[in-house]
Parts: structure tokens; C-alpha cells; sequence
């Protein structure tokens, strides 16, 4: 089994960076702990995409991240992080073969939940830019349609903008809100 993938697989970057005293800011940065800066440089991606920083350039994944925040080995790196985070891999143990399936199972469930959460934030995302392009599509009708007098007869494009644009933008206020807390969501389980 690969320690190192599934300790990638089950830690984001921002939650190895706050173990280890360095809290992202909300737009995702922290101070860099490689270099002396006075303004955060240090970019923490989403996810399981590592960090950045835009001073020094260092860079990598949350094992890198550890390797060169304590000055230790790759080695020292999976099994400190093992420790830190009581994600109870058995690094340099003898597994038994019915541990190792289990360890598979685990793994297999893990991946099967983290993809339907995937496919569900996916559909939260097409759900909300249908919304926001139906909004803007009857937005653009009734500025553009609305009659130029009083005398005018209103065209239809109007109508339908008047009669479905606050229905459609309470749909979209929903769906906005319901991505929000969803992210959240997903923020504290990662």
C-alpha cells in the first residue's frame, strides 16, 4: 500500500499548514515559513493540490510541505504526519493479509464517497450557472424589451421576463447559499 498517497488522499493543505501554526487567511495564504516576508506569499490550494509561494518559490504537495518545515526525510515526513494526525497507518509494521484487505476496503469506500461528493458538488455547480444565466438572460429582457411609453404594447420577451425573473432569482439566492454551506461543509470534513 502507498502510505504516501493515502496520506495525500486524506489530508488537504490547509489542514496540515494550521496543525503546524500556520493558519490560511481567507483568501488562502499564509506567511511563508521557507523565507522572512512581511506580506503572506505562501498560496494553500484547495484540496490536494499543495502550495505555493509566490516569494521564494517553493512549492509542493503536504508531505513536502513537512519535509522541508522540520528539515526531515520523506520517511519522517509520512510517519510524523501518521502520528500528528492519528490517521493510524501501519508504517514499517507487518500487516496481516486480512488487515490489508480491510486497509483496501477502506480505501475503495473513501474513494466512492469522495466521488459522489464530487459528482453532487458538480451538480450544485450546473444547477447554480443554469440559475445565474436564466437570470441574466431575463435581466437582459426586460431592460432591453421594456416599452418605450406607456403607449407601447409590452413585447413578450418583456412579460416573461416580469413574470419569472424573481422566482428564477430566489432559485439562484438558493442555490448560492446552498453551494456556500456546502463548501463549508466539505471544508471541515477535509
Amino acid at each position: 500500500m502507498n502510505y504516501a498517497e493515502e496520506i495525500k488522499e486524506r489530508l488537504t493543505m490547509a489542514d496540515v499548514a494550521s496543525r503546524y501554526g500556520h493558519e490560511p487567511n481567507r483568501a488562502g495564504f499564509i506567511n511563508c515559513p521557507f523565507h522572512k516576508e512581511k506580506t503572506s506569499s505562501l498560496k494553500i490550494y484547495d484540496g490536494d493540490k499543495g502550495f505555493h509561494c509566490f516569494g521564494c518559490g517553493a512549492g509542493g504537495d503536504v508531505i513536502k510541505f513537512v519535509m522541508m518545515l522540520y528539515s526531515i526525510s520523506f520517511e519522517q515526513a509520512i510517519t510524523k504526519m501518521n502520528g500528528d494526525f492519528n490517521l493510524m497507518l501501519p508504517i514499517g509494521k507487518k500487516i496481516s493479509v486480512a488487515q490489508r484487505r480491510e486497509m483496501i476496503r477502506a480505501d475503495i469506500e473513501r474513494k466512492k464517497k469522495r466521488k459522489q461528493q464530487e459528482e453532487e458538488r458538480q451538480k450544485q455547480d450546473k444547477y447554480f450557472w443554469d440559475c445565474f444565466d436564466e437570470y441574466h438572460r431575463l435581466e437582459f429582457q426586460k431592460v432591453h424589451y421594456a416599452p418605450k411609453s406607456m403607449d407601447e404594447e409590452p413585447h413578450p420577451l418583456f412579460i416573461e421576463a416580469i413574470q419569472n425573473i424573481s422566482e428564477v432569482r430566489y432559485r439562484l439566492d438558493c442555490a448560492e447559499i446552498e453551494r456556500w454551506m456546502n463548501g463549508k461543509e466539505r471544508n471541515k470534513n477535509t
